[in-house]
Order: structure tokens, then C-alpha cells, then sequence
């Protein structure tokens, strides 16, 4: 094989992980939303009387759902916005194609109220695994953290050294300067 083959086959390689990773994100919302529908068929399974002794359960799975819910808009706007220019934008019908497998298997998770979840669910084009979920979980946990105020100091440390190295790049670009000042203020002034 080639020094251009290996090369090539690499960026396939990394081109199919990134469409994983942004189908993960994708269809983590749907994997959840079923994952709590068997919770409430389970939790309706129970006499009424057993019901009863949890009577806060159905309004925390709501509060669950609800931010579950957030959360997946959150994806939709990452996966929107992931950098439609990286491998030559070739992932532009993947994206479209996950959309569309996304709405459809959205569908059939209303239509269909099966209980059991295998340890590999396919969604869509993949099959995918808790661990798959776990790093999606993981990811927006990270998220939060970065941009609470526990984060605060973590993000000045990490961040603004790049911001800086940018506001200096583009000092002679006047509304670059303003935009990144007004970035820079918002990250590290409001937060603390």
C-alpha cells in the first residue's frame, strides 16, 4: 500500500468516525426518549396501589424528558454547525441523511411501545451502544461544567490564551476586535 493509499484510507477512516460521532449526538434524544417511555410503561405495570408510595415519579420522568429534550436541541445546533468545510464538506448528505433516518426512526419509536432495549440499538444507519450514549452523556456534562460558573476559572485558563492570540491576530480588524471584547467579556465577567 502506498504512502497516498494509507493516507487516504486514514481520512476515510476518520471522515466515518466524525459522521459516528455526529450521528451519536443525533440520535442520542431518540434513544433516551425510549428509554424513558420504558420506564413509564414499567412504572404502569405496577398496581395502582404501588403507584401510589411514588406519586412524584411521573413528574420527575417529565422534568427528565423535558430536559432530555433541551438537551437534544443543543446537539441539533452542534450538528448544524460542525464545521461544514471539514473533510471538503463531503459529510453535507450524511448529515442529510441522518436527519431524515433520525425523523424516521423518531417515528417508529411513537408508533412502536416495545420495551426491551438490546445492549446495540440500531438507530438510523448504526447500531449503537450504551457506551456510544455514555460518551454523549459525558460530552454534555463536560459542557455544562465548561460554561457554569464551576468552570469559570478551567475556562479563563484554557481559553483565553487562545482568545487573546486571536484579538492580537486581528487588532488592525476593528469589528473583529469589538466582537471579540464583547466575547471576552461575556465568558469571563458575567460567569464570575
Amino acid at each position: 500500500m502506498s504512502a497516498g493509499d494509507k493516507e487516504t484510507e486514514e481520512l476515510e477512516l476518520d471522515r466515518q468516525h466524525f459522521i459516528k460521532t455526529l450521528a451519536s449526538f443525533k440520535f442520542y434524544g431518540i434513544h433516551l426518549r425510549k428509554k424513558i417511555e420504558k420506564s413509564r410503561a414499567y412504572f404502569k405495570s405496577f398496581s395502582t396501589k404501588h403507584q401510589d408510595l411514588v406519586p412524584e415519579f411521573k413528574t420527575k420522568l417529565d422534568v427528565i424528558e423535558s430536559c432530555v429534550n433541551h438537551n437534544s436541541c443543543l446537539l441539533d445546533t452542534i450538528i448544524q454547525n460542525s464545521a461544514p468545510d471539514i473533510f471538503g464538506g463531503e459529510h453535507g448528505s450524511d448529515l442529510q441523511a441522518l436527519s431524515e433516518a433520525a425523523s424516521i426512526s423518531n417515528h417508529q419509536s411513537h408508533e412502536t411501545k416495545s420495551t426491551r432495549m438490546p445492549h446495540a440499538t440500531r438507530l438510523g444507519p448504526f447500531p449503537f451502544t450504551t457506551t456510544d450514549m455514555d460518551k454523549v452523556r459525558s460530552t454534555l456534562k463536560q459542557f455544562a461544567r465548561d460554561w457554569s460558573e464551576v468552570g469559570a476559572e478551567e475556562r479563563a485558563i484554557c481559553y483565553k490564551p487562545v482568545i487573546d492570540e486571536v484579538v492580537e491576530i486581528f487588532k488592525h480588524v476593528r469589528y473583529v476586535s469589538n466582537l471579540l471584547a464583547e466575547l471576552l467579556d461575556s465568558l469571563f465577567h458575567d460567569n464570575n
